[in-house]
């Protein structure tokens, strides 16, 4: 099963409730076998800023294919 989780963040060192729910939820999945998760998001760390804190393109984060674009 093919699953995307859409975030305007992530990562580790995102501070967030939803976003850290995201995460979590993604990354558990992304244990399941037979499961491929994506997560789609921004470049940005902080809501505050929405600078581009993180490169822009396809990283993988914890069995999690992470694509990322510039805000």
């Amino acid at each position: 099963m093919k699953l995307a989780v859409v975030t305007p963040r992530y990562g580790r060192e995102v501070a967030g409730g939803a976003e850290t729910a995201a995460r979590l939820l993604a990354t558990r999945l992304a244990t399941r076998p037979g499961f491929t998760v994506t997560a789609l998001t921004t470049c940005a760390l902080d809501a505050t800023t929405w600078d581009d804190d993180y490169p822009s393109g396809a990283t993988e984060l914890d069995g999690v294919q992470v694509h990322r674009v510039p805000v």
